[in-house]
């Protein structure tokens, strides 16, 4: 199994669409709208696969790159007969 820690806000790169990337704390509403004003992200876009079968092909563009893979578990062995 390949599993990474998961943070409330991205981290150096955001991984999909709608990850939140800030957060803001403060004592009234009016701080907290100005400080949001404040906040500029820029957004680079990265390649994306659509498909889970070209997920996990070696050409695919990585999730995250340290686990070498997009493939989170693999499993095999045989599956029992239904019953019936």
């Amino acid at each position: 199994m390949h599993t990474k820690s998961r943070w409330p806000l991205a981290t150096e790169v955001a991984k999909y669409a709608g990850e939140p990337v800030a957060a803001v704390v403060a004592t009234s509403r009016g701080r907290a709208q100005d400080a949001l004003a404040m906040i500029d992200v820029e957004y680079e876009s990265l390649p994306a696969v659509m498909d889970l079968e070209q997920a996990v092909e070696g050409r695919a563009p990585l999730v995250h790159e340290d686990l070498g893979t997009n493939l989170c578990v693999e499993c095999s062995g045989r599956v029992p007969a239904p019953c019936g």
